[in-house]
């Protein structure tokens, strides 16, 4: 009946219930298909084998799980046999240490494609496995030498659950002080690609690394996963838009040429990742979602286009700043106060519209929506003020019209802030 619910904690909760339910009907379905061969010659000349050469032991523990894919199923299947009778202590723990090995496997065929990071993490947990197998390796065959009747007395499923956890903790507590070294033999392993140099520089070519590396296809089949992926690159576009828009109001108030420039470079990467995230939601919205999941795809999506919005006015903002320069137009004292105050309210509209989505925060929404509203107030007084300075001719016209389009360009910056904050409290009902 839980499968039928329509909230997806529920679901997962009932799934994850199932999945350990088939789990212990297959375990006891092949407990009682052993039992038959319980006495048979031939399972107990087999251990008998491996528990005389650990390295084949340890070999074929590795292959059986490599199969599989899954040390918990190949631990179930020793843990059935065991069950049984049928496995010694010497035979199970190279076989365990072998399945340790073999389930760096997953790792290492997901990590095939992927990021040199993701490669150097599946080669840091095949050197921990490989490591922690030769240690206890040594370990556990002095023991058996000294105590030969305890190596050949048979195991049961708690004594190979019991090794299994020593293992794996044992392990941590020993290599943790060498974690740099891991990381450092890693690298070695994994080496940097010599780059072929490309038209775009690098901070933009990092940016969208960055964004291509978190947007993995190969997470669409986890929606919620995918979803908070999503959610925390749009987050980084943000990011990327706000320091866009600081450096336009930068380039506005100094008459920098070299900040405009850089502000125009860098809306292209915003453009890209707009496309690439906008593009991610599509696929993952194709998924089977609950309500919650898909109203939180359609704000992510249309906080994209806000987020991108906000950075094509941050380039109208470089283009109006180059525009000064080539007219050498200067704003009076008073009107650079006045567009420093009001870029005031608009960075702070936008960091708060970002903390927002960020933190899923009510209070940040609300406050990014309040200083929206200072921001239309604060416009339209300024314009009104403008409008007498034109009037009694205290401002050349074309300044005039300037300073009038920066005005608009900070209003809409501020708006676009407001709905991406409208979004965050939509969904918080």
């Amino acid at each position: 009946l839980l499968i039928m619910v329509r909230n997806q904690r529920k679901k997962d909760v009932s799934n994850g219930l199932i999945g350990f339910g088939l789990l212990f009907i297959g375990l006891s379905m092949m407990s009682g298909a052993v039992t038959t061969y319980r006495d048979s010659p031939v399972f107990a000349k087999a251990f008998s084998v491996l528990g005389a050469y650990p390295l084949l032991a340890i070999l074929v523990g590795a292959i059986v799980t490599a199969l599989m894919q899954s040390s918990s199923a190949s631990v179930g299947v020793l843990q059935t046999l065991a069950m049984n009778g049928m496995v010694t202590w010497k035979s199970a723990v190279f076989i365990t240490l072998g399945q340790n090995i073999g389930t760096c496997v997953t790792a290492l065929i997901s990590s095939v494609g992927a990021h040199k990071t993701a490669k150097r993490a599946a080669a840091i947990h095949l050197i921990f496995n490989v490591l922690g197998a030769v240690i206890f390796a040594i370990i556990m065959s002095v023991l058996f030498f000294v105590w030969q009747d305890f190596a050949v007395s048979h195991v049961s499923s708690v004594g190979i659950s019991v090794f299994h956890t020593i293992f794996n903790v044992s392990c941590t507590l020993i290599l943790f002080p060498f974690a740099d070294f891991l990381v450092k033999l890693s690298g070695i392993l994994v080496k940097d690609k010599k780059r072929v140099a490309e038209p775009i520089d690098d901070r933009t070519d990092k940016v969208l690394a960055l964004t291509m590396r978190r947007l993995d296809k190969r997470i669409l089949g986890n929606a919620a996963f995918a979803i908070e992926e999503a959610a925390v690159e749009v987050i980084h576009m943000g990011q990327v838009t706000y320091d866009n828009m600081r450096l336009s109001f930068e380039a506005v108030l100094e008459n920098d040429e070299e900040k405009a420039k850089l502000v125009s470079e860098t809306e292209k990467t915003i453009d890209k990742m707009a496309h690439y995230i906008s593009d991610y939601l599509v696929k993952v919205n194709s998924a089977d979602l609950s309500e919650e999941q898909s109203n939180m795809i359609t704000n992510l999506f249309y906080s994209v286009g806000d987020i991108e919005r906000m950075g094509d006015h941050a380039e109208d903002l470089a283009e109006i700043a180059m525009y000064k320069i080539r007219h050498d137009m200067r704003f009076s004292k008073a009107a650079y106060e006045e567009l420093h105050g009001l870029m005031e309210m608009v960075t702070n509209s936008c960091q708060y519209c970002l903390q927002a989505r960020e933190l899923h925060s009510r209070d940040f929404a609300n406050k990014a929506m309040e200083y929206e509203n200072m921001v239309d107030e604060a416009e339209r007084q300024l314009r009104k003020k403008h409008m007498k300075r034109l009037s009694l001719e205290q401002c050349k016209p074309m300044s005039g019209v300037t300073f009038l389009n920066i005005l608009t360009n900070l209003e809409r910056i501020a708006d676009h802030a407001d709905n991406v904050a409208g979004y965050v409290l939509q969904e918080m009902g």
